[in-house]
């Protein structure tokens, strides 16, 4: 899903994804095309969602490279993305990440416990 959000004085662009963690290389080369187009607006971009690269640990240089988690890091590290989700979200795997063509663009993110049935810790963010 991709959508717009006016701000008093800018308007930012998101994307919501879901990736699932069945998906293959053409799945993972789609969404990274779909990234590819929302960064390249002319707008500040927020990439948000759970991409279920449970091998993905950010900034953490033991990734596979023959993995998907890893052609996934190489994508969003080439545009230049900021990553701001510090902690895992399901147990131990990092799952959900919130992306950002700004590293001022997002402040104050942390975990909350999960809402009703979900496994996953919930997000918490602001937009500066």
């Amino acid at each position: 899903m991709v959508f717009d959000i006016n701000f008093s004085s800018y308007k930012v662009r998101f994307l919501l994804a879901y990736r699932s963690p069945n998906s293959d290389e053409y799945q993972l080369t789609v969404l990274n095309d779909l990234f590819c187009w929302v960064y390249n607006s002319s707008l500040q971009s927020v990439f948000l969602g759970d991409f279920n690269f449970p091998l993905l640990i950010w900034n953490h240089s033991l990734i596979p490279e023959s993995s998907l988690d890893f052609i996934f890091y190489r994508n969003i590290s080439d545009l230049g993305l900021h990553q701001f989700v510090k902690y895992p979200s399901l147990n131990k795997n990092f799952l959900d990440f919130i992306f950002a063509s700004s590293d001022a663009l997002i402040s104050d993110v942390f975990n909350l416990p999960p809402i009703s049935s979900s496994d996953h810790d919930c997000i918490d963010f602001k937009i500066l």
